[in-house]
């Protein structure tokens, strides 16, 4: 098992919250928000020579997604996120909220920088892999808007050519 630290990549084109007063919607950490889900209006920013993504931008520890990438995906991450509606009048968006905010970083075996104040930084990640066996996406408290993503994810990813992910960078490996 291995595990990624994953988000959209700016590189790619680019949505915009049409309020920021909706920035709060968006702020996921790890907790169910369909109960009380209103789509938020966004609207793309057509920059000059910049390719379409699967996965646009709105905001670190996001990730969206259209009708295509979905019907792919889903059926994948499914218990693992609630597929969250957005308004947008040039394409049918989705945001994937990642739900399961699991206390799976193994403290005994990741380098962890403190200060006194508090956790700061984690320098080397180690997971406990029996509490992320069958997962796809994750979050972990210490960092619940950075979003991790397991072999199955990014298999899926590779394996469909999408784009749009970044990966920031392989953390740990069983």
């Amino acid at each position: 098992m291995a595990i990624w630290r994953i988000k959209s990549s700016s590189k790619y084109d680019l949505i915009y919250l049409v309020s920021e007063h909706d920035a709060k919607k968006i702020d996921f950490v790890g907790e169910s928000v369909a109960a009380h889900w209103q789509p938020v209006p966004v609207i793309f920013a057509h920059r000059e020579n910049i390719p379409r993504s699967d996965f646009p931008w709105l905001s670190t520890g996001l990730l969206i997604c259209n009708d295509r990438i979905l019907k792919i995906i889903q059926p994948t991450i499914a218990n693992d996120v609630e597929i969250l509606p957005l308004q947008c009048d040039e394409e049918t968006l989705y945001t994937i909220n990642v739900i399961p905010l699991i206390d799976a970083l193994d403290p005994s075996h990741a380098n962890l920088e403190y200060s006194p104040t508090g956790f700061v930084a984690i320098k080397a990640h180690a997971f406990k892999p029996e509490m992320i066996a069958g997962k796809t996406l994750f979050k972990i408290p210490q960092r619940p808007r950075t979003i991790y993503a397991t072999s199955r994810f990014m298999t899926l990813i590779e394996a469909h050519g999408l784009t749009g992910i970044r990966i920031i960078k392989k953390v740990w490996e069983e």
